[in-house]
């Protein structure tokens, strides 16, 4: 007997996919609040960054540059805290000793805690090149970067979380995007700071 032919089903897109298209939505988003050249015929010279910033901050407060360096460091300290709180919790009652811990981040992701570990050393690979940046920045006082600084840190913020909460291809795919935009926003504040030790 003959089986009927079941109908085809429309094959997702890879979320790789997906995630590679946003990424390109938001740079391209982020660096439309770069300076505008001068050409006054330009369709680039009509957006005005000043009045995009004020839309902008009515809805997401703006820290400067070096707050926001502060509050990435103290992210990277509220990652270690819990890793610290679990173990002395573990070793005060008794059910692990001190040098049974493996390193934090290594092995599975199948719990909170090793979650956040990998969270953890992800903050410390970053927040060196922030850092890098907004001292730079600081130290040849260069265009402000306060605006872009603080979006970094609360993409920075939602990609920990998300880090924390699951590791499944959604949560992935969710944690990458934040990624994506840190990335389009550190290379926004590389070009900014660069322009005006450059000219």
């Amino acid at each position: 007997r003959e089986q009927p032919l079941r109908p085809l089903s429309r094959p997702r897109p890879p979320l790789s996919l997906l995630s590679s298209f946003l990424f390109t939505i938001v740079t391209a988003f982020f660096f439309s609040f770069l300076d505008p050249p001068s050409d006054e015929f330009s369709p680039c010279s009509l957006a005005n960054r000043d009045q995009k910033l004020a839309i902008m901050n009515n809805v997401i407060p703006i820290l400067s540059s070096s707050q926001a360096l502060l509050a990435f460091v103290a992210l990277t300290v509220l990652h270690i805290l819990i890793i610290i709180g679990h173990r002395s919790y573990l070793i005060i009652r008794g059910e692990r000793k001190a040098n049974t811990f493996e390193k934090s981040g290594s092995g599975a992701e199948n719990t909170f805690v090793s979650r956040v570990g990998t969270a953890h050393a992800n903050c410390v690979e970053n927040l060196v090149l922030f850092a890098s940046v907004v001292l730079v920045n600081k130290v040849f006082m260069a265009s402000s970067i306060n605006d872009l600084a603080s979006y970094y840190l609360y993409a920075r913020v939602c990609q920990s979380f998300t880090h924390w909460i699951a590791v499944n291809e959604a949560a992935v795919t969710v944690r990458f995007s934040f990624f994506a935009i840190q990335l389009g926003l550190l290379l926004a504040m590389m070009y900014i700071t660069a322009k005006t030790l450059i000219y």
